[in-house]
């Protein structure tokens, strides 16, 4: 007889906003949102950057030798070598994502 387990999966990830004044003109108080999202804040808009950072490969650009991920709506996030994703724009500040814990079992 087949048995089926549900698995929760839970990581902490996190994101800087070195300018957060200029973030919240340009994605909140500006036009952005009118193309992508509402959010009322940074960190609304940091749970979206995450979800897509997360389900969005990380592509080679052989050209600078870089990893990249590409969200739409930002600029490329590059990954340094501290392992940090740090995004290529300076319309709105740097965003830096990082992974604080990966992917585990939540289960009880």
């Amino acid at each position: 007889m087949r048995t089926i387990h549900k698995i929760d999966l839970q990581g902490v990830f996190s994101v800087e906003f070195t300018d957060p004044e200029k973030s919240k003109a340009f994605f909140i108080d500006g036009q952005w949102k009118d193309s992508f999202y509402d959010f009322s804040s940074l960190g609304s808009l940091s749970g979206h950057i995450v979800f897509n950072f997360y389900h969005t490969p990380r592509a080679y650009k052989a050209a600078k030798g870089d990893f990249i991920k590409n969200i739409e709506g930002f600029s490329a996030f590059i990954l340094n070598p501290a392992g940090n994703y740090v995004s290529s724009d300076n319309d709105y500040g740097k965003i830096i994502v990082k992974c604080v814990h990966e992917l585990h079992s939540v289960q009880q």
